[in-house]
Parts: structure tokens; sequence; C-alpha cells
């Protein structure tokens, strides 16, 4: 049974804007994901931080990044 591995991309005040399903953790190619500045709507957010939270099954890490144009 595969782990779900998900990205997901926040604003400051925690509203989610971008999602992306990744393959799963036994995938032997490795995985590169590129956030072209927009939102699931396809809406270009501003310049600014922003906080990624990366998944895998019941595991969860978040991280700082900061969007410049």
């Amino acid at each position: 049974d595969a782990e779900s591995v998900e990205l997901k991309i926040y604003n400051v005040t925690g509203e989610l804007l971008k999602s992306f399903l990744l393959p799963t953790t036994y995938s032997l190619l490795p995985t590169v994901v590129s956030w072209d500045g927009t939102d699931d709507k396809g809406n270009i957010v501003p310049n600014g931080t922003y906080f990624y939270q990366l998944n895998v099954g019941n595991k969860s890490i978040t991280k700082s990044m900061t969007l410049i144009r």
C-alpha cells in the first residue's frame, strides 16, 4: 500500500493556495516541482513570503520561502 505524497503552498494567513499530488515514495525517479507563482485557480500571487508543506503519509514538514519575480 503506497503512501500519499502531497506538496501544499500557503500564504502567511494560512490560506491554501496550491496543491501538488506527487508520485508515491516508491517511485524510483527523482521528483522536481516547479511553482509558477499562481494559485490553484490560475491567479498570480504577489511577491512575498509563503509556506510550503510536504506531507508523506502521516509525516509532515513545513518551511518558508520567498517569492520574488
